[in-house]
């Protein structure tokens, strides 16, 4: 099977949740938002608004971002903060980059594509896969086809 390109990545995530967020231009009050570390696309918001889902490559967005690639994060534009959603069930760091967000309108659902292969079972065969992350139960789960 060849790889998947990210657009399709991006489409396939966004028809599996059944929703898909509106993408808009967000202003961040964070100094590495400011400093333009961060990806211009695929970002999603809830419904009403509070919750943002982007992509970046900006290893100051967390704590103990080490892994040097691209993750998934959500930022709650009420609390100001900034959550990490590219993560094993055990809240370890993807081994490889993941992109390509959409949130469910509620903010508890983020769907996003990454090339890591610690993410589920379905992660290790090298090609990019579709995972949803349950931000209220911590479980990120892969729900390519």
């Amino acid at each position: 099977m060849p790889p998947i390109s990210s657009e399709t990545t991006a489409k396939t995530a966004c028809s599996l949740m059944k929703r898909c967020a509106v993408v808009q231009t967000a202003s961040f009050p964070i100094d590495e938002f400011r400093a333009g570390n961060f990806s211009r696309l695929a970002r999603g918001y809830t419904a009403n608004g509070r919750f943002v889902a982007f992509h970046s490559t900006a290893a100051g967005l967390v704590g103990n971002d080490t892994n040097g690639v691209s993750d998934v994060f959500v930022f709650d534009r009420q609390t100001l903060v900034v959550e990490r959603i590219s993560l094993t069930n055990t809240g370890g760091e993807a081994n490889g980059p993941s992109d390509y967000p959409s949130i469910s309108a509620d903010g508890r659902f983020v769907a996003f594509a990454s090339r890591a292969t610690n993410l589920g079972s379905w992660s290790t065969n090298g090609h990019t896969q579709i995972y949803r992350r349950d931000r209220r139960d911590q479980v990120t789960a892969s729900i390519s086809l």
